[in-house]
């Protein structure tokens, strides 16, 4: 009996991966911070609020983050296009502004973007692209 349960479980676990990987992998963008020496890529989540692009980082830890504070001119991989972007890092967490781009993920992802929610406790760190 034990072992069936320990089955479904994992077979629950392991489908629930597939979903997250293949949501995932359909919806992701591709962000290159060219810095001093050295190139820092992310897959990241993108919504769109007219005129912006907006991404985030999941906690303040992120390899990329502080890169891309110092060195704001990215690019933005969508398939084969490599996009010019000025990354301004919001810093408001509590502002209307955020919950409206925070609540444009939860539409775009849904469950997924939920998900993400649950495992991770920090607040995330959003991220305006403008076109440059």
């Amino acid at each position: 009996m034990l072992s069936r349960r320990m089955l479904l479980y994992a077979l629950c676990v392991a489908l629930g991966m597939f979903a997250w990987n293949t949501v995932s992998a359909q919806e992701k963008v591709v962000i290159q911070v060219e810095a001093a020496r050295e190139d820092y890529y992310a897959s990241l989540w993108v919504v769109e609020a007219k005129p912006y692009l907006w991404i985030r980082a999941e906690t303040p830890t992120r390899h990329w983050l502080q890169p891309l504070r110092e060195y704001p001119n990215i690019f933005l991989w969508r398939g084969e296009q490599r996009l010019p972007f000025r990354a301004v890092v919001w810093e408001d967490r509590g502002s209307d502004a955020h919950a409206y781009v925070d609540g444009l993920f939860r539409q775009k992802y849904g469950l997924f973007d939920q998900a993400r929610a649950w495992m991770r406790d920090t607040p995330t760190i959003l991220i305006r692209l403008e076109p440059r």
